[in-house]
């Protein structure tokens, strides 16, 4: 066991009691609330515009419009139609 470590913790963990900010990303501005299975800071950004792009398609092919679309996703309405074409 190196320096510091406890039994059955990892040398990376966080220390207990640090504070770390949860400044979410522009999937969800809290950590806490992503609907995300990954986060896109762990895989990159890339993959996660193409998830939130599929989902946008999923919700637009069960009716929803593109202002709805637009205001669920936190885009601009002309983002959705690029999005759609």
């Amino acid at each position: 066991m190196g320096a510091g470590e406890a039994a059955g913790m990892r040398a990376d963990a966080y220390p207990e009691g640090v504070k770390y900010p949860d400044t979410g990303c522009e999937v969800a501005s809290l950590c806490l609330e992503c609907p995300l299975e990954v986060c896109v800071h762990d895989e990159g950004r890339w993959k996660a515009w193409q998830r939130r792009d599929a989902q946008i398609r999923e919700l637009k092919a069960a009716g929803l419009t593109n202002n709805e679309l637009a205001s669920s996703a936190g885009l601009a309405p002309r983002s959705i139609q690029r999005i759609l074409a």
